[in-house]
């Protein structure tokens, strides 16, 4: 049975370098697989929606960002003790996090790290 072998190792403690062993037989696959994921998907996601966003223009369907018409302006912020949505709607300026000026050009992202 499996047990005895004992074969202490997944697709994961192999690409993360933690499969003892492993980690020599797997070597090349490994470093195929880690090139990927580094350089060919993120480079064929950019690709990907540069050929989107000029559809988004000519179709009406696809529009992004979504935008909830349920979930916005006055129904967002809701109604407090002190002052309804309606009141805060006019003091409120909705952007985007991308476009708020303390990022400087960098991605936001919620949790450092």
């Amino acid at each position: 049975m499996m047990d005895k072998c004992k074969a202490d190792f997944t697709a994961k403690k192999i690409c993360t370098g933690h499969a003892g062993y492993w980690n020599f037989v797997c070597a090349p696959f490994v470093l195929f697989w880690r090139s990927l994921t580094i350089f060919c998907f993120p480079c064929l996601h950019v690709y990907f929606w540069r050929l989107v966003q000029p559809l988004q223009k000519l179709l009406p369907c696809f529009k992004f960002p979504y935008e909830d018409p349920d979930f916005f302006g006055a129904k967002a912020l809701g109604d407090h003790d002190d002052e309804t949505g309606a009141n805060m709607q006019a003091d409120t300026d909705w952007v985007r996090c991308q476009d708020l000026h303390g990022f400087d050009g960098k991605l936001p992202q919620l949790f450092e790290g």
